[in-house]
């Protein structure tokens, strides 16, 4: 047992680095942001999703606790899959909120329609991996309750995506949240 946990551990390592760079990325241009309140006025749109962003976060480093008692042979693909997962909440990360003061005259808004918004694209991959992964890994229906609620996520970051009302990209964003805050709630184990 002690040698699979060690092993778990090698291969946990470079995800986790992955991560924690994306959560510093996160909370830094969360300060950034919060340092230009005076200057710029924040655009709540992307600091829902950052949030959003922020659970996810959390909830992975969670709940990958317990991948070590379950998955006892990792496999190339396992480990690609971790790679990817942990690679695509750094993108999230890194564009939804900008990391420098905006210009005189440029808004937050601004910089979260030409940039922030692909975010919710790399959102919206990271539910569809976070589900392939749970398939593999949990070998769960792919209609079970936590498999419904990752699609029921990427479609609701992709339609924020597309949609070009700034009233229904609040609307999906709130939503986003509201679903990302049960879903992890809901699949996180409540204790070790």
């Amino acid at each position: 047992m002690e040698d699979h946990i060690n092993e778990f551990k090698s291969i946990w390592l470079a995800p986790s680095m992955i991560l924690g760079l994306s959560i510093t990325k996160l909370l830094s241009d969360a300060v950034t942001i919060f340092r230009s309140r005076h200057t710029s006025k924040i655009d709540y749109i992307p600091v829902i999703w950052a949030i959003s962003i922020f659970l996810w976060q959390i909830q992975y480093l969670w709940g990958v606790i317990e991948l070590s008692e379950i998955q006892y042979r990792w496999q190339l693909i396992d480990y690609i899959l971790l790679i990817v997962l942990s690679s695509l909440l750094y993108v999230s990360s890194a564009l939804i909120l900008p990391d420098s003061e905006p210009e005189s005259g440029v808004y937050y808004e601004t910089t979260f329609m030409s940039d922030g918004k692909w975010a919710l694209a790399s959102l919206s991959c990271w539910a569809v991996v976070a589900y392939l992964f749970d398939l593999k890994i949990f070998y769960n229906s792919p209609l079970n309750q936590y498999s419904i609620l990752m699609i029921v996520n990427a479609m609701t970051s992709i339609l924020a995506l597309i949609t070009v009302n700034r009233f229904y990209k609040g609307v999906f964003a709130i939503i986003y949240l509201l679903l990302t805050v049960f879903t992890a709630w809901t699949i996180s184990p409540k204790s070790y």
